[in-house]
């Protein structure tokens, strides 16, 4: 009897969920091709929830630090590879990143505070030991988009 009580319950709370969950829905996607292989981000976000974050990580030691400050944001890092990182501290009007990692050792460091800008940015490293240097945001950043391909390569961007 009371497993019984038990399976009621948890089949009510996972129909409820499940109905709260495709009630207020959204859905955002962006496709990015590199080197014939597709990353598609795509995820259902409720609409009272507006901040968000999506970490896949495959491989070891791969770190992530990222505290944004925003009205809303949406950030997704994919870290292919080991010992790869991101540190990211932003206060922002609106975030919303893409963080590709492809290899090893990549990190990405990036600060902003108090701009309050909408920050549309996309970040791509391919190989290994490759560096990102962020700090600031302006409207000249507010669409950054980075792509390093091959290995001990740095870009170090500065916004006044």
């Amino acid at each position: 009897m009371k497993n019984l009580k038990k399976i009621i319950a948890i089949l009510f709370l996972l129909i409820g969920v499940t109905a709260i969950s495709q009630e207020n829905t959204q859905t955002e996607i962006a496709i990015i091709n590199q080197n014939n292989i597709d990353y598609k981000l795509s995820t259902i976000i409720p609409q009272n929830q507006i901040n968000s974050a999506i970490i896949t990580q495959i491989g070891n030691q791969n770190y992530n630090q990222n505290t944004i400050i925003a009205n809303q944001s949406f950030i997704q890092v994919v870290q292919n590879g080991h010992f790869n990182s991101t540190d990211i501290y932003r206060v922002e009007a609106e975030v919303n990143e893409f963080i590709l990692q492809n290899g090893n050792g990549n990190t990405i460091h990036e600060m902003s505070i108090g701009n309050y800008n909408i920050i549309e940015n996309q970040y791509i490293q391919n190989g290994d030991n490759n560096r990102i240097t962020s700090f600031g945001s302006n409207t000249i950043s507010e669409n950054l988009k980075i792509q390093i391909n091959g290995n001990n390569a740095s870009v170090i961007v500065i916004n006044r």
